[in-house]
């Protein structure tokens, strides 16, 4: 494995990634009986899931070993040093992956607005974010419980999503990018 070149590089592999974790997402969501269904009982995986979920960590172990490898290179890939600097955790990032996805492919707006259930916003919600990454009930809860208003992720890269939220469930909270950030990013 080498270090990324360019830019471009690494954003080829994290829509790849972002692809896997919406697939797998999607496998897990389907259900295939009339049952009424609600919550993580929706979240069922089966054989093509797991492999999604196994190929998506593979290529994240890959991005991450060619990403801490750039460092030592000339190439400047933004995302390194705003990872760095705020110290982001996996499900930070992957809400910054899922996000910069959304900005970078228009494909992934509409699937998006699929798993949203709602063709309102083309940008996931805090909570689909939490569905797609976490892998059960008690890792979303757990996640979920160190959220909040002044949490790192909302006060610094989501400024416009959450200062209207007026009364909306922070889960309910569409995440786009502060326009600062996401052109930094790019």
């Amino acid at each position: 494995m080498s270090s990324y070149t360019k830019a471009e590089d690494f954003f080829k592999d994290l829509l790849k990634y972002v692809d896997l974790m919406l697939a797998c997402y999607s496998e897990t969501t389907q259900h295939h009986s009339n049952e009424y269904v609600i919550g993580w009982k929706l979240k069922q995986y089966n054989e093509d899931a797991f492999k999604y979920l196994e190929d998506s960590e593979i290529l994240l172990s890959e991005m991450e070993t060619r990403l801490e490898d750039t460092k030592s290179t000339s190439t400047f890939i933004p995302l390194i040093h705003v990872l760095e600097t705020f110290n982001l955790d996996s499900f930070e990032r992957f809400c910054i992956f899922l996000c910069l996805a959304v900005e970078l492919d228009p494909s992934f707006e509409r699937s998006v607005r699929h798993f949203n259930d709602s063709l309102d916003s083309p940008y996931p919600t805090l909570g689909l974010a939490l569905k797609i990454y976490c892998k059960d009930l008690d890792e979303y809860m757990e996640a979920r419980a160190q959220l909040n208003s002044n949490h790192k992720l909302i006060k610094y890269f989501f400024i416009d999503s959450f200062a209207d939220r007026q009364g909306q469930p922070l889960i309910g909270v569409p995440l786009m990018l502060d326009h600062n950030i996401s052109d930094y990013l790019i």
